[in-house]
């Protein structure tokens, strides 16, 4: 799992204050999030002699900007596809670099902005992004007014 913002590891706040963080590109490395599985899955395919398979992935498309500077997130901080290029490039390079990868598997297909509501939340905003296809998961419409994501789906079913 990896997001753009999520709560501060080594300050996580309360269950109702929580401290968030942000990291930039470099910081939490997503540029290179393909040569980072794909080293990964070398050093146990050397090391255990075995294929590896990589269970849910999960990157979130959301991003947040700390407008106000206040540390607290508010809705209008957060961009919902904020951070769809990362995650685009993200699930490129695991397709396109995927030889020492016997598989992998995406955790989320659809958004859920009700996922945890009310619960603890390391992603906090972000855990309604983790999708792949964008949807409001209510029944106003027959097809619950689901939406693909940039080209998401062309990359990781091509």
């Amino acid at each position: 799992m990896i997001a753009q913002f999520s709560r501060d590891p080594s300050n996580p706040g309360t269950w109702d204050n929580p401290n968030p963080i942000s990291y930039n590109d470099d910081e939490i490395g997503i540029n290179y999030f393909g040569n980072r599985v794909n080293n990964l899955a070398l050093f146990l395919k050397n090391n255990l002699n075995k294929p590896v398979f990589l269970a849910y992935v999960m990157l979130a498309s959301g991003s947040w900007n700390d407008e106000n500077n206040d540390g607290i997130i508010q809705d209008n901080e957060v961009n919902k596809t904020g951070w769809i290029n990362e995650v685009h490039n993200g699930y490129s390079q695991l397709m396109n670099n995927t030889k020492n990868l016997f598989g992998f598997t995406i955790m989320n297909l659809f958004d859920d902005p009700n996922h945890d509501a009310g619960g603890y939340q390391f992603f906090m905003q972000n855990e309604y992004n983790f999708g792949i296809i964008t949807s409001d998961i209510q029944d106003k419409q027959l097809t619950g007014n689901i939406k693909e994501k940039d080209n998401l789906l062309e990359i990781i079913f091509k």
